[in-house]
């Protein structure tokens, strides 16, 4: 098996806030939550996987 190695950033996220809301949510962890655009990092190298 090949390498991999990758990054993916979060660039959009409609109508999370409310659906955060629908869920219960309370407001400052759905305001900071809103406001968050993490990237996730991706690798493979041999039999090792990690995320």
């Amino acid at each position: 098996m090949a390498d991999i190695q990758a990054s993916f950033k979060l660039v959009s996220s409609e109508n999370y806030g409310e659906f955060l809301k629908e869920i219960g949510v309370i407001m400052v962890t759905r305001n900071l939550a809103e406001t968050s655009y993490p990237t996730v990092e991706f690798k493979i190298e041999g039999d090792d996987y990690s995320i």
